[in-house]
């Protein structure tokens, strides 16, 4: 039993000059058709690239499953595509599709299937398992009209997973600019104000929307997409020692949280639709007793360990004990009317 979320997350865009972090790292790339620029702070290295334009269909591909930034188009040379990736000591060029004479870069030639490596002190991190979040929303993911709908139902899950790829930051006593918003029920205005381009954070809102002061220009951002990621979070799902709350608010109509690491419980998946919770899905890692908190308007559950058993029903709040190592459905949640 298991519930699972089939989109996969590879927002992007065709615009010269965007901007996207490399996930897992501190490391921005701004891309170009004929260049890329890796950006650290004030640290900036320029990648110039020997191919010919015009490049048709340029492309910038942040890709969320595999945790990678793309280049990719179609220059007089030929079509290629390049994958930028981090590690503790930089970042790595990949040549997934290089034309057959290959591609110049800073003077060393990339061929096709072989890697260059720019060195770079980076903040990285590399989190063996993500948790995922569908809100029920399936559409085109170029970036320009995902800002055009700006539905914070389809922005959320690309937060909520970049912000887990990101190195911690810890988040400053005093919250300038966009941070102001962080927690606040202005779910929208923060997403407004708290990221540029493709999700990339500021403090300073450098569009001047008139949402919060213009402070925290010079101050480090990063710290946003961690503590944006485990806000969404808590959205959904919270844990206080052993006791276990799902949905604590009802924001979202419908939607799908997989793969919850539940501390000293489990790993946990979550179904609602019409504000309401449908389903759970818990594989158990312990024997301790651990309750778990509905939301309000709901009292009871069916628990089984088999879809062919009727279950049991239980009390929300009731104190549970599982067995270690089996895999148990929560249902049929009724209401205290």
């Amino acid at each position: 039993m298991k519930i699972t979320i089939a989109e996969k997350l590879r927002p992007f865009s065709h615009i010269p000059g965007i901007t996207a972090i490399i996930p897992g790292t501190d490391c921005f790339i701004r891309a170009f058709p004929t260049l890329i620029l890796l950006v650290r702070g004030t640290e900036e290295i320029a990648l110039r690239l020997s191919l010919t334009g015009p490049v048709e269909n340029f492309t910038l591909q942040l890709d969320l499953e595999a945790r990678v930034l793309r280049v990719f188009g179609k220059a007089s040379e030929g079509f290629f595509r390049l994958r930028f990736s981090g590690t503790s000591k930089g970042v790595e060029l990949f040549g997934e599709k290089v034309p057959s004479q290959g591609i110049i870069v800073q003077g060393r030639t990339l061929l096709h299937k072989e890697h260059l490596f720019f060195p770079l002190d980076l903040s990285f991190s590399a989190p063996l398992r993500l948790e995922r979040l569908s809100l029920g929303l399936h559409r085109e993911q170029e970036w320009e009209k995902v800002m055009h709908r700006f539905d914070v139902a389809e922005i959320l899950p690309f937060l909520f997973t970049l912000g887990q790829q990101t190195p911690w930051r810890k988040e400053p006593k005093r919250l300038l600019g966009s941070a102001r918003l962080l927690r606040s029920a202005k779910l929208s205005d923060f997403c407004r104000v708290a990221f540029r381009e493709m999700l990339v954070p500021r403090l300073f809102d450098d569009q001047h929307q008139g949402i919060v002061p213009e402070e925290g220009e010079k101050e480090d951002p990063l710290f946003l997409l961690p503590s944006t990621s485990a806000w969404i979070r808590s959205l959904f799902f919270s844990q206080k020692e052993r006791e276990l709350t799902l949905l604590p608010t009802s924001l979202f109509p419908e939607g799908r949280l997989t793969q919850i690491a539940a501390a000293g419980i489990g790993e946990l998946d979550l179904e609602w639709s019409k504000f309401t919770l449908r389903r759970a899905v818990l594989r158990c890692t312990t024997s301790l007793p651990f309750s778990l908190h509905l939301p309000a308007e709901l009292s009871s559950f069916r628990l089984r360990s088999s879809l062919h058993e009727r279950g049991k029903r239980h009390q929300g709040r009731e104190l549970l004990t599982l067995c270690e190592g089996t895999i148990y459905l929560f249902d049929q949640f009724h209401s205290s009317c």
